[in-house]
């Protein structure tokens, strides 16, 4: 009897198994664009005095002395955590390929490469304005599992029946770019604000792709296709931006940036033995809400602090829920730390150097902002699960070719992330 319950259940989708496990860990690009502002931990809302403030800062437009072409190059490595085998909610049958205790992990890597960001800034007396592009998502992913076990409660049975999610292939692209304009006033000798508006072109697509296993404790037969999941969309939303600087005195500036939350089409279609309808929601981007500090000790170093609040809570607004009875899917807001340092070695201290010379170092954390569900006993925790906060180290070196032209290298590390930075900065 317990075997033709087990066949029954591997029949018959269940319901908690609608939703693509491939949303769970979506990454986003918050921190402030270009190589310099990378080294420094993205810690650069208070600093904001080069191209980049068009999208970090506009406020910070004000502060450069000539008009500025600015050009970032990236690319990224994401690794990419899901879960992969085990057994949850109760020991191992022991039989097949049932024989691991708890859930175990498996991780891919996907590469990026982008021209992350490019701006154009002319200033005038008081006030300067910027065009330019910045890509906020450029996101690859893929998984490949065998089929996680797990124990679950029958509703009006005494025992737990043991059963298993199906193995999948999966994977999906995530892009989103953004053509903006920004302007920034000088308010006073100490004050200065901006405002920008952007218009996002934004396009995902995945697959999943789930198989049935070679009988019930079987291996995973990837031949053997069930039902695939996609999720496609593309559109195009308009945003603002803005920001306010404050210098406190010659050496202490405060700052504070607000970039809007936006969303476009998607659409979800799910396929197995029989005929369902494609329904459509919304993907959402979360709102960016930052402030910063930035304390010069002395002339050539520089010491800055972010504290930046993201309401990831939108990514599961609308949230597609092909069948019924399905638990809760949430991701909480999170806050980003960012802090680094910038040391100017100049020729008038180092006379040996051609150029001058910027080293800089930073670190921030990047809050846990998987997507997870309410119920911890639900069937589809074992698919979308709490992760941990994602530390980051970050350091770079700058090139500075008198006061017309500089070069900029940073690494920002972590264990989910590596990302290796290039940009140029030309003034005319």
């Amino acid at each position: 009897m317990r075997r033709l319950l087990l066949s029954i259940v591997m029949a018959t989708p269940l319901l908690a198994q609608s939703s693509a496990e491939v949303n769970a860990g979506i990454q986003f690009n918050f921190a402030s664009p270009g190589a310099r502002s990378l080294a420094r931990g993205g810690a650069f809302i208070a600093d904001a005095s080069d191209a980049t403030a068009a999208y970090a800062n506009p406020a910070g437009l004000v502060n450069l002395p000539a008009s500025e072409l600015s050009l970032e190059l990236r690319a990224s490595k994401f690794i990419h955590s899901y879960t992969d085998r085990g057994h949850a909610f109760g020991p191992p049958s022991n039989e097949g390929t049932d024989t691991i205790t708890g859930l175990q992990r498996g991780t891919s890597e996907n590469r990026v490469d982008n021209v992350a960001f490019a701006s154009v800034v002319v200033p005038f007396r008081n006030f300067a304005i910027a065009a330019y592009r910045h890509e906020l998502a450029n996101f690859s992913v893929s998984a490949r599992t065998q089929g996680a076990f797990f124990d679950l409660q029958i509703p009006g049975e005494e025992v737990r029946a043991n059963l298993r999610h199906y193995p999948a292939i999966s994977s999906m692209r995530l892009r989103v770019t953004g053509l903006g304009l920004a302007a920034g006033v000088r308010i006073t000798s100490r004050l200065s604000a901006g405002i920008g508006v952007r218009r996002h072109d934004s396009e995902i697509d995945s697959r999943t792709e789930r198989y049935r296993p070679d009988g019930f404790y079987g291996p995973p037969d990837y031949h053997a296709l069930d039902n695939v999941q996609t999720q496609r969309g593309r559109g195009s939303s308009l945003g603002i931006n803005a920001g306010v600087l404050f210098d406190v005195t010659r050496r202490l500036s405060i700052g504070g940036s607000y970039r809007q939350g936006f969303s476009f089409p998607v659409t979800v279609t799910y396929t197995d033995q029989q005929p369902r309808p494609a329904k459509t929601a919304h993907f959402n981007v979360p709102s960016f809400y930052g402030a910063g500090v930035s304390i010069r000790p002395k002339r050539d170093w520089s010491i800055a602090l972010d504290v930046n609040r993201i309401n990831y809570s939108a990514l599961t607004r609308d949230f597609v829920l092909l069948f019924e009875e399905e638990p809760r899917y949430f991701v909480p807001d999170g806050t980003e730390i960012r802090c680094g340092s910038e040391v100017m070695l100049t020729r008038d201290r180092f006379p040996r150097l051609p150029y001058p010379i910027a080293l800089s170092i930073g670190a921030w954390r990047d809050p846990d902002h998987s997507v997870r569900v309410d119920d911890p006993t639900d069937s589809q925790s074992v698919l979308f699960r709490r992760a941990t906060d994602d530390y980051h180290v970050s350091f770079g070196i700058g090139m500075l070719f008198d006061t017309r032209a500089q070069v900029h290298a940073a690494v920002d590390r972590s264990s989910r992330q590596t990302v290796v930075s290039i940009s140029a900065m030309a003034r005319f």
